[in-house]
């Protein structure tokens, strides 16, 4: 279970590294969230969003596969 957003949510995506380690999800809370699918704890809540986030994309060009370096970055792209 992932508990975060406050309504509905409506995109998904899986991060294309880490083995799929990562979830993003946009909402009708106008929030995207970011999470560690083996914790299922939110690492960051990206607000700002005017509207509904109807779809969220995770780039698979700009992600940090260091396996020691603990600084798990990713990069989102907006249209």
């Amino acid at each position: 279970t992932f508990n975060g957003h406050t309504n509905k949510v409506y995109g998904i995506e899986f991060s294309p590294f880490n083995d799929s380690r990562y979830l993003c999800s946009g909402s009708y809370d106008k929030t995207i969230r970011l999470w560690d699918i083996e914790t299922s704890k939110s690492l960051h809540v990206f607000n700002g969003h005017e509207n509904t986030v109807w779809c969220v994309d995770i780039s698979p060009l700009q992600s940090n596969n260091n396996k020691d370096d603990n600084n798990n970055n990713v990069f989102f792209k907006t249209q």
